[in-house]
């Protein structure tokens, strides 16, 4: 079984994804347990779990002994946690890449590979690639705690057993620059707009025919707050 956090728009785990071996397909709950509808990218940005290997195909090696040689695909079989950094989820999982026998023995390399889904845009994520060259087996993924956009990734053995990969580009940390998300740092917009108001007032000029007001969102659009014209003590309460 694979499983995964739901995100909402702005990164809060507001409930779970997970796929058992063989459904061919990923299902979501809310921090409730309730049902709720999958995301729509969801099913092609991650591979489903299941137990089949890739397409394989018979050969023979040089001493006669026939065995099978699969043909390279990403499928089913992902190991540790995965990683959720802002609105992105990262997994993930190996591709079989069997070259052939030797002696009679099926020789398997399972390459790493890490894939990302943008719960914000319902899809993979935008330039993102990773094949975690030169590791075999993947094993798991660690969110670097001084660097949140590097993603630290251990597999079982070959020269990239451990190494570390940049969250938006997939290349190695630090290849270009450090990121940070500001919401860590600030409060989201939202926080800081207002919400009420008690008196507005115009202190200049001091003498004018009129004056009016239109209450308008921080993205021009009407709040459904009739005008308002300014008194004689040019104030609008």
């Amino acid at each position: 079984m694979y499983l995964a956090p739901y995100l909402d728009a702005s990164g809060n785990i507001t409930g779970v994804c997970y796929s058992i071996a063989d459904a061919d397909q990923w299902t979501c709950r809310d921090n409730t347990g309730t049902l709720i509808s999958t995301p729509s990218g969801l099913n092609s940005a991650f591979p489903a779990a299941v137990h089949e290997y890739c397409a394989a195909a018979a050969i023979t090696d040089y001493n006669g002994n026939v065995g099978l040689t699969r043909t390279p695909c990403t499928y089913g079989h992902s190991l540790g946690f995965p990683v959720n950094f802002g609105t992105r989820v990262y997994m993930n999982f190996m591709n079989d890449v069997v070259p052939g026998i030797w002696d009679g023995h099926n020789y398997a390399f399972e390459r790493g590979l890490v894939k990302c889904f943008d719960f914000a845009s319902n899809s993979a994520c935008v330039g993102f690639t990773n094949d975690l060259s030169n590791m075999n087996i993947p094993y798991t993924l660690f969110q670097d705690p001084t660097s949140p956009s590097c993603i630290w990734a251990n597999g079982d053995s070959g020269a990239g057993q451990t190494q570390n990969f940049d969250a938006y580009t997939g290349g190695a940390c630090g290849a270009s620059g450090s990121r940070i998300l500001m919401s860590s740092y600030i409060e989201p917009g939202s926080t800081c707009a207002p919400v009420s108001y008690g008196t507005l007032k115009i202190n200049s000029p001091t003498t004018y025919a009129t004056a009016k007001v239109t209450l308008l969102s921080a993205s021009g659009q009407t709040l459904g707050i009739a005008q308002q014209t300014f008194n004689g003590s040019r104030e609008v309460d």
